[in-house]
């Protein structure tokens, strides 16, 4: 799954760009990895994106042009798909997935080293 959607919004509001924490915490070319490992659908990625990044539903469903129910809506099947409660729970749950890719692609890396050598 591509991240062209979240390249595109921040190209379109340069001025509107506030550099949020969890730009820093997870990096655009993660978020594909952690969707499919959490088996979210490429529009449950795009609302936990931007949730992620300090956005509120009804910003959500402006940058995504859907009404906040259906940002809700949403929200409540991701909240049921990885069996967390609240939006704190949920970053937790990216954050965990994030370092368990991380350790994978660490050991994968170290295994071809090894065997270079």
């Amino acid at each position: 799954m591509g991240n062209d959607w979240l390249e595109r919004l921040r190209e379109s509001r340069p001025n509107d760009r506030v550099d949020h924490p969890g730009e820093r915490l997870v990096g655009s070319g993660e978020w594909g990895s952690i969707a499919s490992r959490l088996r979210l659908t490429r529009r449950e990625s795009e609302v936990v994106v931007l949730l992620f990044l300090g956005n509120t539903r009804n910003a959500i469903a402006r940058i995504l042009s859907i009404k906040p129910s259906t940002v809700r809506q949403y929200m409540e099947q991701v909240h049921e798909k990885l069996g967390v409660q609240d939006r704190v729970t949920l970053v937790l749950s990216i954050i965990e997935c994030r370092d368990e890719l991380r350790e994978q692609e660490f050991d994968a890396t170290t295994r071809t080293d090894s065997n270079a050598r």
